[in-house]
């Protein structure tokens, strides 16, 4: 009687085996499109915080100082004062 149940499991586990391969290819491939999405978003934007200051420097020069050639950069006491007289008395830019 052990054989006649053996075999009863080995025959639905035959019948089932195609369904479940089916059913993990279509698994699988769906993952990896899936992880493929993500990590090519992860490695665009991990690319631009590599480039963070130049993308900066593209995305908004006008916050960025160019040196003139032939004048010398101010230091940052001068920088500071030139700071505050554009603030103003309030402490706000205008």
């Amino acid at each position: 009687m052990g054989n006649v149940t053996a075999d009863k499991r080995k025959d639905r586990v035959v019948k089932f085996a195609p369904k479940l391969r089916k059913y993990l290819v279509f698994q699988h491939r769906w993952t990896g499109l899936l992880m493929t999405a993500f990590l090519a978003v992860v490695g665009v934007t991990g690319s631009i915080l590599a480039f963070s200051p130049q993308v900066d420097g593209w995305i908004n020069p006008q916050l960025h100082v160019r040196h003139r050639p032939g004048q010398k950069p101010l230091d940052y006491a001068t920088s500071a004062e030139k700071a505050e007289d554009l603030a103003g008395p309030e402490g706000g830019f205008p």
